[in-house]
């Protein structure tokens, strides 16, 4: 019997690099992408494409009900004030009501993508997944609470029992081709010969590790079992650096202090009542640049046997090459 993979949020950064493998490796297999957008970015005569599928209102139980696995990958990022009530809408309830949906005709395998968002980091501790985050009502966190809440859905279908087996990645910070946010920052580094760089970190990984790693769960995933996904622990000025070594260019970079960026951060936090909605300035992103926020995908590699094949240079040549 032929295999049957459903893809949600398939047509996505993420998406595209995932269905594209699933498509290389499971010859035999459909692949059924559900997304938001008309126009599918992929071809393949195994492939058939949904557009339009909002994940707060559409009904996809006749997509799913004879699903032998759905990757659920549909979700927003974005920092601030300003974006809290979407972030809510498309990470929380949509991932609510996908959930429903796939309890409901009792599927036999469900990936669910998270983020290290929901990981607690603190900066002299590696951060792993036992190490939840305690959010309050104030927080100003907005798209990690999001992502937190999305999760927690998850985690009570777990206890339902109605979907056979589910899984959670939490991946570090994808990179690759196709990335649209990460560009602009190698435009900065090719062009401008002096850099300030916050004094935080952050993981990298290479969004097709992160394809493969998915893949990883859906085969040997424990039911109910959350798995970080990351691969470079590095700190943003020596991310510069790595960029600019690609480049062959010499850069002069310098660490804009750690009291200056959270003094930074709050001041944000209070503009970010009157700054437009275009504003790209939040509070939780400058916080985020300013903490270091390192991961270990130690689990990954024991249970999975899962394990990053590219560098973090490898995957900034790959970009520049493109």
């Amino acid at each position: 019997m032929t295999k049957k993979i459903v893809v949600i949020g398939g047509n996505g950064f993420l998406g595209t690099h995932l269905s594209r493998l699933l498509l290389d490796k499971y010859y035999e297999a459909d692949l059924l992408i559900l997304d938001l957008s008309e126009q599918s970015t992929l071809t393949h005569e195994r492939l058939t494409y949904v557009g339009g599928i909002d994940i707060t209102s559409s009904d996809i139980t006749e997509y799913i009900k004879d699903a032998d696995v759905v990757f659920h990958l549909a979700a927003i990022m974005s920092f601030g004030r300003k974006n809290k009530d979407i972030l809510l809408k498309i990470n929380a309830d949509g991932a609510k009501r996908v959930i429903q949906q796939c309890e409901n005709v009792n599927l036999k395998n469900l990936v669910f993508v998270s983020s290290i968002g929901t990981i607690a980091y603190k900066d002299k501790k590696i951060g792993t997944e036992e190490e939840g985050v305690e959010f309050g009502d104030s927080t100003f966190n907005h798209y990690g609470y999001s992502k937190y809440v999305g999760e927690g859905y998850a985690l009570d279908a777990v206890k339902n029992n109605k979907i056979d087996r589910l899984v959670i990645a939490c991946p570090g910070i994808m990179i690759g081709r196709g990335d649209p946010k990460t560009l602009p920052l190698y435009s900065l580094v090719k062009r401008s010969p002096i850099l300030f760089g916050p004094s935080g970190s952050t993981n990298y990984v290479d969004v097709r590790d992160v394809a493969s790693g998915l893949v990883a769960l859906y085969e040997k995933g424990k039911h109910g079992e959350k798995y970080l996904l990351t691969n470079t622990n590095i700190s943003h000025s020596q991310f510069f650096r790595e960029i600019a070594t690609v480049f062959d260019k010499k850069r002069l970079i310098m660490n804009i202090p750690g009291f200056i960026g959270i003094g930074l951060a709050y001041l944000t936090g209070l503009l970010e009542y009157v700054l437009p909605k275009s504003s790209k300035a939040s509070r939780e992103g400058l916080t985020k640049a300013f903490h270091k926020r390192n991961y270990s995908n130690a689990k990954a590699e024991r249970e999975l046997g899962w394990k990053p094949e590219y560098s973090i240079q490898d995957t900034i040549r790959y970009v520049v090459e493109e």
